[in-house]
């Protein structure tokens, strides 16, 4: 099978992969199945991946960088109200609505993929400080209570994701975020 004509191939494959972790979870695919979907030959494959993990590592970093992209946005813009509960309302809100592929990824990195486990821990430590020195600049918080909060957002959000996940109809998480932002609204 010859490459498709087109100078994205490594986006064909991306797109290709992440719906087949939709339908069938990362353990469960393999280099020749993703090659199929593209309609690429595994050498093609092969070029542009040595391993599935890096084609799963690029797909949750491309998902992240737009996260994290999206993140400085919102939190440079002046005018937007950057205090301590509309930056959790917005980490949990925007990580639990635009999810993509984490929780499959979070699964294998937890379960013995460690190339992908220290990736992951990597960026998630890139979230937790920009969430972090932004809470400390604009709302003059000591290193340890910016720290603890920008952690707090991360890991509840992942909670949130597992519960999602679950199918666990007595959670609602448009309605936790909003009794979060009240609650913290209310303390501070």
């Amino acid at each position: 099978m010859a490459a498709p004509r087109n100078d994205n191939v490594k986006e064909i494959i991306l797109d290709a992969t992440e719906e087949l972790m939709k339908e069938q979870g990362v353990d469960n695919i393999s280099l020749a199945n993703i090659a199929t979907a593209c309609s690429i030959s595994k050498g093609t494959l092969y070029y542009h991946y040595k391993t599935k993990e890096d084609i799963v590592f690029d797909i949750m970093d491309r998902y992240l960088k737009k996260q994290e992209a999206d993140l400085l946005l919102w939190l440079n813009d002046e005018s937007k109200d950057t205090s301590l509960n509309r930056v959790l309302m917005y980490v949990l809100d925007r990580n639990f609505h635009e999810v993509g592929p984490r929780f499959q990824m979070l699964y294998s990195a937890c379960f013995g993929n460690e190339p992908l486990r220290e990736k992951v821990i990597d960026r998630y430590h890139r979230f937790q400080t920009i969430i972090a020195d932004k809470l400390q600049e604009r709302d003059d918080f000591t290193k340890d209570v910016a720290n603890y909060f920008s952690w707090l957002a991360l890991l509840v959000t992942d909670g949130m994701i597992i519960q999602a996940e679950l199918g666990n109809d007595a959670f609602d998480a448009d309605k936790f975020i909003k009794a979060t932002e009240q609650f913290f609204k209310a303390l501070f």
